[in-house]
């Protein structure tokens, strides 16, 4: 009976782990862009910062803490808390008791903890060596630190494009488009600076048409389209 149980509690995890980080990891749209906007009537420098200088990081940010690095780290803490909870109700055998020894300590368990419990199957061992480097890789990149910053950053965009929807259905947005521009490139380069931006181009891949259409999107917002001087005198 208990080796039924163990059985199915690791098919368990693997299951709800794979289906996790499956979900969880952003995937490229691939449905054809339908432009809908006629950019020309719009300022250059209106257009080009929305599209360049806004909304690429904005999309990259609500990407950010489902990346797989941080989707690891989400399903081993989720790990962790479930076997310290089963640990903790006292209906846990022995080698669940020993996987949660090894996911709570991490780089910290002493020459007891590492003993094998005997009658470990291969895929016990397996789960215990994975937990083990997760834990290991944690507290040398500070993952956990980095994974709540990242949480941190993709709030704060929301909150960046809170105030794009503001900007763009006042009637001069110009000035304050590129105002909140100057704080995103700032902010962008302080989350690089502490390691919580992952994306290795800075720009997340595979965003180019959810770039365009939000751009269009932003763009269909702005009730009197600022035009340029060269614009005005055509």
């Amino acid at each position: 009976m208990e080796s039924q149980l163990v059985d199915a509690t690791l098919i368990v995890m693997i299951i709800a782990g794979l289906a996790l980080i499956g979900l969880g990891v952003p995937r490229p749209r691939n449905k054809p862009l339908l432009r809908t906007i006629d950019r020309s009537k719009f300022d250059n420098s209106v257009v080009n910062n929305i599209r360049y200088q806004i909304v690429p990081y904005v999309i990259s940010a609500s990407m950010l803490p489902r990346t797989f690095e941080y989707t690891i780290y989400r399903f081993f803490c989720y790990i962790r808390s479930f076997l310290a909870g089963l640990v903790g109700l006292g209906i846990a055998p022995p080698f669940l008791v020993y996987l949660s020894k090894v996911a709570q300590q991490g780089t910290h368990l002493n020459e007891s903890s590492l003993q094998i419990p005997v009658g470990l199957n291969y895929m016990a061992i397996a789960s215990a060596i994975l937990l083990l480097a997760i834990s290991i890789y944690s507290s040398q990149t500070s993952l956990d630190k980095r994974a709540v910053l990242a949480d941190s950053c993709s709030a704060e965009f929301r909150g960046h494009y809170a105030k794009l929807l503001s900007i763009v259905s006042e009637p001069d947005c110009r000035s304050k488009l590129d105002g909140l521009s100057n704080e995103i490139a700032t902010n962008v380069q302080r989350h690089i600076a502490e390691k919580a931006w992952t994306f290795k181009d800075v720009i997340a891949p595979g965003i180019e048409k959810r770039t365009e259409e939000l751009t269009d999107d932003l763009l269909a917002r702005i009730k009197e389209p600022p035009v340029s001087i060269q614009q005005k005198e055509k």
